[in-house]
């Protein structure tokens, strides 16, 4: 069901193993963003689905954003028990890198 759903609407698929799978997918989303479109981009890459704000950042939301030259919208979720709760943050140009990013996250994190 998942699956389906997901490539309905534009998801790329990422085998993480697989360099030239990321170097494909970070291809196609810095195309994507240069021509106007959206993407949104999970830095952690996976569910947290442990006791840390949160887990160590992959390098590629940062790197895309550079290459673009796009700003990121950071946007934190958090669950609870029925529901989830959201807290989007500014345009960010992240030029410093991940750290920044990470710094970011962790605000809005805290925030909720």
């Amino acid at each position: 069901m998942w699956g389906g759903i997901l490539r309905n609407i534009g998801t790329i698929f990422v085998q993480r193993e697989d360099k030239k799978s990321c170097e494909e997918a970070i291809s196609v989303l810095i195309h994507n963003l240069v021509h106007g479109e959206d993407v949104v981009i999970f830095p952690e890459g996976t569910r947290n689905r442990t006791q840390q704000l949160l887990l160590p950042l992959k390098k590629g939301a940062v790197y895309v954003s550079q290459v673009s030259q796009k700003p990121v919208v950071p946007i934190a979720i958090k669950k609870y028990v029925r529901k989830y709760v959201v807290n989007i943050g500014n345009k960010e140009s992240v030029r410093e890198g991940t750290v920044r990013l990470k710094h970011i996250l962790e605000g809005l994190l805290l925030e909720i």
